[in-house]
């Protein structure tokens, strides 16, 4: 008799993580859900990360480890793991990442509520929510761009349906935007869920892309462009006139950004590169930088 397939994938990419790898493997076997498999996809580390992956896989037969022949980098080792999976829902777990006890079985609830949606995710400044609650990609979108930046969430604090996920092909590759770029395409198109925060323990160190330099400055070329192309995206679900309003909303931001990076790292070059390479433009720069107060 064929084994049925667990209900929920936690997929687990790791790169030179032997120092956090441990502790991000135990929180998942020690979630009070158990119907999953942790596929652990080791992208080429030149540590014991991938042995220590292996010594949990050789206990538990939940758990299963690939290691790739050559480094991938951080958003296609996702898509490599995701190629691995058999559930019908994703859960990332970054391995210098911790979920709580009854994080993966709330996620799983969530989701579960709504099965139309493309993913729920948790956002870490709202304490309000405790049920589950759909967005329309028209409240998704409104919520975004007027009210706060949730859909910044990254894998860790989300889980996504798998069929949609393979359906809108993954993450695109782009460094340190790919998980941002893939919620805005998906809430053009999809009901996303807000979920309760509070799930995950997410690991600060200087080990993290986020401490890479040029990050910020490549940050703030795409995070701009993303924002940019989902307004002027035709099947963007926000009525004409709040575009508008959000295309003005977006120039402020990142004409602010460029000032605030500029008196951080006192580099001009860098800052015209910011406003050529995002497409803002001298004239949306002005005009932004006469709207800041």
């Amino acid at each position: 008799m064929q084994k049925e397939a667990p209900l929920v994938s936690v997929l687990m990419t790791a790169f030179n993580r032997q120092n956090f790898i441990e502790e991000a493997i135990e929180s998942v076997l020690a979630s009070s859900y158990t119907n999953f498999e942790l596929i652990v996809v080791d992208d080429a580390s030149m540590d014991k990360t991938a042995a220590i992956a292996k010594s949990y896989a050789d206990k538990d037969e939940r758990i299963k480890v690939y290691v790739n022949e050559k480094n991938l980098g951080d958003y296609p080792n996702r898509n490599k793991a995701a190629s691995y999976s058999s559930g019908k829902y994703l859960k990332y777990l970054d391995s210098d990442d911790m979920i709580l006890k009854d994080g993966l079985m709330k996620m799983v609830e969530a989701i579960e509520c709504y099965p139309q949606a493309a993913m729920a995710m948790m956002w870490v400044y709202d304490d309000d929510v405790f049920q589950p609650v759909l967005y329309t990609p028209e409240m998704a979108l409104r919520e975004y761009f007027f009210n706060n930046k949730w859909l910044l969430v990254g894998p860790t604090g989300t889980i996504y349906n798998s069929t949609i996920f393979f359906k809108m092909g993954g993450f695109s590759g782009r460094q340190y935007v790919g998980d941002f770029e893939f919620n805005m395409r998906c809430a053009t198109l999809y009901p996303i869920v807000k979920m309760q925060n509070g799930l995950i323990y997410y690991r600060i160190h200087d080990q993290q892309q986020g401490f890479e330099t040029g990050h910020s400055k490549t940050y703030r070329v795409w995070q701009y462009k993303i924002q940019h192309e989902t307004l002027m995206n035709s099947f963007c679900p926000l009525k004409q006139a709040d575009r508008k309003v959000a295309l003005k909303k977006i120039n402020k931001l990142q004409a602010r950004r460029v000032v605030f990076y500029f008196f951080n790292k006192m580099n001009l070059i860098d800052c015209y590169v910011i406003i050529k390479e995002s497409g803002l433009g001298w004239k949306n720069f002005i005009l932004g930088l006469l709207t800041i107060k």
